[in-house]
């Protein structure tokens, strides 16, 4: 029986995600659609790394129990691989698109092809395409496996190639992180299918899903919550930045604007309104 040499990683990426999530819920911007999807990614991955760590505990085992657990794990990942980056797709259009109909024809297209992968998985159990147990309850790969892999990382490349297309919308930070997201578990997957026996693709998931976690945090930091712009802290980060890179032939200059009796405009109309204005 072959067992999995990376255990502890698994283990440690799902303590990660972990606090991620409890830290994720405790913050009131979890009612937008772009952090439901966030956290729906990050609930995904943990529920994953545990399925991957059932099949391999499941792997080799005698008895029935053993040998269907193992079957329905492993059918569980490969049904589920696409799932994710899809879910990322769909997160990276609510950031670029404010259609609503662009990012529904997305969501339709990812939903098709994730049907008819899963229609290939569930063959799989009769054909051994993808992958196969044997009658000693031993996990091996089918005869079209790096199908399935080629057939993943082109969703993945879809997602890089179109953060590489709109990058002009992301600010820097934000542009790498999101770039980030696809080198980590793409490395992660393409070593699994070269080097059997290590679990790296949703180790790699959940590195990516820290990056952008970290991204978010600096977000929300220098953001204005209701309106989006940059706020006080942020301010005070540029202008320190900027005094510290002044000098005799590269200054700057600031203009400031007090409009005068603003407080009457929140009063009378809110401060939705005149945050607004």
């Amino acid at each position: 029986m072959t067992e999995l040499k990376t255990l502890d990683v698994s283990i440690i990426s799902f303590i990660f995600l972990c606090i991620v999530l409890i830290h994720s819920y405790n913050r009131f911007e979890r009612i937008f659609m772009q952090y439901k999807l966030f956290i729906t990614m990050v609930v995904m991955n943990m529920l994953l790394i545990i399925i991957d760590l059932a099949s391999w505990g499941f792997n080799g085992q005698p008895g029935a129990i053993a040998y269907f657990g193992n079957i329905i794990c492993n059918f569980i990942q490969y049904a589920s691989v696409p799932a994710l980056p899809g879910i990322w797709i769909i997160y990276i259009y609510y950031m670029v698109y404010e259609d609503m109909s662009r990012i529904r024809r997305i969501k339709w297209v990812l939903i098709a092809l994730f049907l008819v992968h899963t229609v290939l998985v569930v063959a799989s159990l009769f054909t051994d395409w993808f992958f196969y147990v044997d009658a000693a309850n031993v996990y091996h790969r089918g005869s079209l496996f790096f199908v399935h892999i080629v057939y993943n990382l082109l969703i993945m490349g879809y997602a890089f190639f179109f953060v590489l297309y709109k990058r002009k919308l992301f600010p820097r930070m934000q542009f790498y992180a999101m770039l980030g997201f696809f080198i980590a578990p793409v490395t992660g997957s393409i070593i699994q299918a070269f080097y059997y026996g290590v679990s790296y693709n949703w180790a790699g998931m959940a590195m990516a899903l820290m990056v952008i976690y970290l991204n978010l945090q600096s977000k929300n930091m220098n953001t204005d919550f209701l309106t989006g712009a940059n706020n006080r802290l942020h301010l005070q980060k540029y202008l320190k930045m900027k005094i510290r890179d002044s000098f005799f032939t590269n200054t700057f200059g600031a203009i400031m604007l007090d409009i005068d009796h603003f407080k009457q405009i929140n009063d009378k109309l809110g401060h939705g309104v005149g945050d607004e204005a």
